[in-house]
């Protein structure tokens, strides 16, 4: 009783008892419907003036033989579409439509009627004037590190068609390309793998089948690695090591040479006493 669309399927009684269990043979049960919209439609469709669009209604059904209704609405003006205008295959009905004027814009209705009944709730597909998207709004950086940053952005007007986000991170002294990245659900970046103490220039736009939006620009920067200043600071430079080292070998070997010649005088006088004594 009380049965619905999703109850379809296959059925099995299984009775047990001491010595185990029996199950009988799969019965299917099949739940006939009237139409209702298919899930994972497209349904809004952007189109300039004088372009074609083809809008596709698809439905489920049992059993699956539909007859497809047609009917625009836009601005209270109600129009039943012929079926010259409509292909339609099975549970499938694909409609070619032109926007000639900007009254042409509105909603698309479609439903169907099977042996059950005519559909109750109509799919219903709008056409927009397609055009570039508007740029990202309110962006900003934060959680900026020695090698990473962040950027959130709020998405702006997608031109009626389903729109990308871009951002692109050029080094700001040398003017050189980075970082592209692409994503497609929100103006959300997190950029890794940059070189500390430095600045940027980040670029976040938006892009549709139109098109590419005007350009958001930002100024961002890394924070120096204090560690590695430390470092530097106790230990001398190479350059000043490379200097030093030659010096200090002539004075050693000056001092020696001194030393040397020092010893040598002093021998030859005690020697020269010895051979010599005094009267």
């Amino acid at each position: 009783q009380r049965l619905r669309r999703q109850h379809t399927g296959l059925y099995t009684c299984v009775a047990s008892n001491i010595e185990g269990d029996g199950q009988s043979n799969a019965v299917v049960l099949k739940v006939q419907y009237a139409p209702v919209c298919a899930s994972g439609q497209v349904h809004v469709y952007g189109a300039a003036k004088n372009e074609e669009v083809s809008i596709t209604c698809r439905l489920d059904a049992v059993p699956p033989v539909v007859h497809f209704f047609w009917r625009f609405n836009s601005s209270g003006d109600v129009v039943d579409i012929a079926e010259n205008h409509v292909v339609t295959q099975g549970l499938q009905s694909s409609l070619s439509y032109v926007a000639r004027t900007e009254l042409d814009y509105g909603t698309l209705l479609c439903w169907g009627s099977n042996s059950l009944g005519r559909q109750k709730k109509p799919c219903a597909f709008k056409v927009v004037a397609a055009s570039k998207p508007n740029p990202p709004e309110s962006c900003s950086l934060t959680n900026q590190t020695t090698e990473t940053m962040k950027v959130h952005c709020v998405p702006g007007y997608d031109g009626g068609l389903v729109q990308r986000f871009i951002i692109e991170i050029y080094e700001a002294e040398t003017k050189r390309l980075l970082l592209n990245i692409t994503e497609n659900t929100a103006p959300e970046f997190s950029l890794r793998g940059l070189e500390p103490g430095t600045s940027y220039v980040v670029h976040v736009y938006a892009a549709n089948e139109r098109g590419v939006s005007e350009r958001r620009y930002l100024a961002g920067y890394t924070i120096k690695d204090v560690a590695e200043r430390r470092t530097a600071q106790v230990k001398p430079p190479p350059d000043e090591e490379v200097s030093i080292t030659p010096i200090l070998a002539v004075v050693v070997g000056v001092v020696a040479s001194l030393v040397l010649v020092a010893l040598v005088a002093v021998l030859v006088v005690t020697l020269k006493k010895k051979r010599h004594p005094r009267s």
